[in-house]
């Protein structure tokens, strides 16, 4: 079929109606060619990795940038977004934006007097911790994570549930909270985490009491005789594995090679 030309033409100008469901997307496209201009600036670089520059993520109306060579990078950017502010009106709050270290290169006299707040501890960038070093970066999120959980399970732990109701509680209050974890963290979990995970979800299952049945048959589907709670585990390897597809579809052999040594170990 042809595409049909626009019957009307609508202008938009400087702002929309409050709590207007369009605003978040016409925000997004208006900020598109400021990505688009930081990316293809090649005086403005990030971090390479699988051969492609990361440089700019955004969400909604949060920026993060990861730049390498400060020195040449920052003042290139301060000049990009000052001609984008000029012609779209664009502002940034730079009393509410934060910069850290990723390496020990790096230091606060590298931002060029850009009124920055400098946090050498880490910043929380959607509900997230990040700080340097990057292993460090669990430890800043998963005993966090482990806590609010167990908390809320000892909450609900005396609703007049089902042992059903229960898995579905799991289901949807608890699995959303650790799949974005993965999600977001990338890095390596260690296995003890997951084991105290496990407890925290036998607990409320059986109501603190000790339980009956085997993690493994709990997880199995419920059209095969289990329950069908969720192997938290099994959720953490296919979050990496998504990743680790995506980025080497053009080397299939290493990536089953590699799959198949890590469920070895």
């Amino acid at each position: 079929d042809k595409l049909r030309p626009l019957q009307r033409t609508e202008i938009i100008f400087l702002s929309t109606r409050q709590r207007c469901p369009a605003s978040p997307v016409i925000f997004t496209l208006a900020l598109e060619p400021l990505a688009c201009a930081i990316r293809n600036n090649q005086n403005i670089t990030g971090i390479t990795l699988f051969n492609y520059d990361f440089k700019a993520n955004l969400y909604a109306d949060d920026i993060l940038l990861t730049l390498s060579r400060p020195t040449l990078s920052v003042p290139h950017l301060m000049k990009l977004i000052s001609d984008f502010s000029t012609f779209f009106g664009y502002k940034i709050n730079w009393f509410k934006s934060e910069a850290i270290s990723l390496n020990r290169l790096t230091h606060p006299s590298h931002l060029n007097s850009i009124p920055v707040a400098w946090r050498s501890e880490g910043m929380r960038y959607l509900g997230v911790n990040i700080r340097s070093p990057i292993d460090s970066i669990f430890e800043s999120n998963g005993p966090k994570l482990l806590k609010t959980i167990r908390d809320d399970l000892n909450r609900w732990t005396n609703l007049p549930l089902s042992l059903w109701g229960r898995a579905e509680v799991l289901k949807m209050n608890v699995l959303p909270k650790l799949a974005f974890l993965f999600s977001a963290i990338p890095l390596e979990i260690p296995q003890k985490w997951f084991i105290e995970i496990d407890k925290s979800f036998s607990l409320f299952l059986r109501k603190g009491k000790k339980p009956r049945i085997g993690r493994k048959k709990l997880v199995v589907p419920r059209n095969k005789g289990g329950l069908g709670t969720q192997d938290v585990y099994a959720h953490y390897l296919s979050y990496n594995e998504s990743r680790l597809k995506a980025r080497l579809c053009n080397h299939v052999n290493s990536f089953f090679i590699f799959i198949s040594q890590v469920k070895t170990n």
